[in-house]
């Protein structure tokens, strides 16, 4: 009979010391699940801060845009009056926006790009489609890579094989 209350004994400390352990290790787990929400949090409010200001540096360089347009309407108004109204027309509308996302911040910014997403998918893809169009077309030319070589190369290559 000692035997078996020995064995009661020893099991229940393993309990007790089990049970301490247990304690110690949720201790610690809350206390990294904390840190990692005060680390995620502080990032995405860093990100969004960064963000607010490129909002802000996009809407300077349309304003600058908007009064090199000015300048390009006054310039052509001697010799093409029509083309300079086309113009100036066209820098008031990209004050209008400069104003505009200057006065957002780069969650509003968001929220009008993603509603404009939904409401005109097509217009979207059709859109990316036509910058990666271009931005090929602007590599290959940078490489000195002309449409006639890259097909002749092409034709070598399936001539050899």
């Amino acid at each position: 009979m000692s035997d078996h209350r020995a064995r009661a004994r020893r099991k229940g400390r393993t309990n007790i010391n089990d049970a301490s352990e247990n304690d110690a290790s949720e201790g610690l787990t809350a206390r990294a699940t904390e840190t990692a929400k005060y680390a995620a949090s502080s990032i995405q409010r860093d990100a969004w801060q960064l963000l607010d200001q490129q909002v802000e540096n996009g809407a300077a360089y349309v304003g600058y845009a908007a009064q090199a347009a000015r300048s390009a309407a006054q310039s052509l108004e001697p010799n093409a009056p029509g083309l300079a109204s086309a113009v100036s027309a066209a820098a008031d509308r990209l004050d209008t926006y400069a104003d505009a996302a200057g006065a957002m911040n780069a969650e509003e910014v968001w929220d009008q790009v993603s509603g404009f997403t939904r409401r005109q998918p097509a217009l979207v893809f059709g859109l990316a489609a036509l910058a990666g169009f271009l931005a090929y077309r602007s590599i290959r030319s940078a490489r000195g890579i002309s449409a006639a070589d890259g097909l002749s190369e092409e034709a070598e290559e399936l001539e050899d094989a």
